[in-house]
């Protein structure tokens, strides 16, 4: 990689510029910790990307192509994600991060780059009546605080969690903000199987807290890769992974279930009380 080349972010990032300067300037002093940490993070995340999609690009495009694309559509759109765009009661990134995310890396793909884009749509059985009904909404706001504290612990560091269905008490709104986003990139299929063993050990530790016990996770898997057809876009995967979602509801007796999507399957006619 060489080292001599400028990053191509946008000309309006104040987080670009101070990344190229804190790349360029290893010893810079004139930042304060919580900005150098920011930065940081941000620089090992761009090079774990770049680590694992290397592989998949050989004598597809140059490492400086590659390169290029991740400056200018993947990379800043997860800067958005550190810098702003947050659910206020989780602190994880909104839904419409995750929707940007999942295009940009669907459009990794369909440049002939390769891989696969996994997304995963969690959501959290009996929340309502389990959570909220019985022990109140500040404790239901402790649980969704738990589940995405879990996903961010379970997840890869370029991977993105988010809020699927942001939280809103306003009049006529009744949206709980119990429904989450996963979006994997990677060479291979990540096998959602390991993700679910994950996420029921990490529930193990929490059993003690009032309304732990009387939710489940049910997760819907939908994926894209260069066999599936290239007219999908983001909003499309993350209904099928919606969709396939709601068919790990139907299964019962396990804590975490999960569906993977099947082409052309449709939500079966249900109501799924929130």
């Amino acid at each position: 990689m060489n080292s001599e080349n400028k990053l191509d972010f946008p000309t309006d990032s104040s987080i670009a510029r101070e990344y190229e300067n804190l790349r360029l300037k290893p010893d810079a002093s004139n930042l304060d910790p919580h900005r150098s940490h920011l930065l940081a993070t941000y620089a090992d995340m761009y090079n774990e990307l770049l680590r694992r999609i290397l592989p998949i690009t050989a004598g597809v495009i140059s490492e400086e192509q590659l390169e290029r694309i991740l400056r200018r559509g993947v990379i800043p759109a997860f800067q958005k994600a550190q810098e702003a765009n947050r659910d206020p009661l989780t602190g994880l990134p909104k839904r419409n991060v995750l929707k940007e995310i999942t295009g940009r890396y669907m459009d990794l793909i369909k440049q002939g780059i390769g891989g696969v884009v996994t997304f995963v749509y969690i959501d959290i059985d009996n929340f309502k009546e389990g959570v909220n009904d019985q022990y109140g909404h500040r404790q239901g706001d402790e649980i969704l605080r738990i589940i995405g504290g879990i996903l961010q612990k379970v997840k890869r560091s370029y991977d993105m969690v988010g809020v699927a269905q942001e939280k809103d008490r306003l009049a006529g709104k009744t949206a709980e903000g119990d429904e989450f986003g996963v979006v994997f990139f990677g060479t291979e299929e990540t096998p959602p199987n390991k993700l679910k063993q994950r996420i029921e050990d990490e529930l193990k530790s929490y059993e003690g807290i009032s309304g732990m016990e009387a939710i489940g996770i049910s997760m819907g898997v939908a994926k894209f890769d260069s066999l599936s057809d290239q007219k999908m876009n983001a909003d499309d995967l993350i209904h099928n992974a919606d969709t396939a979602m709601y068919h790990a509801k139907l299964i019962s007796g396990s804590k975490v279930k999960y569906v993977g999507h099947i082409p052309g399957m449709v939500a079966p006619p249900v109501i799924v009380k929130r």
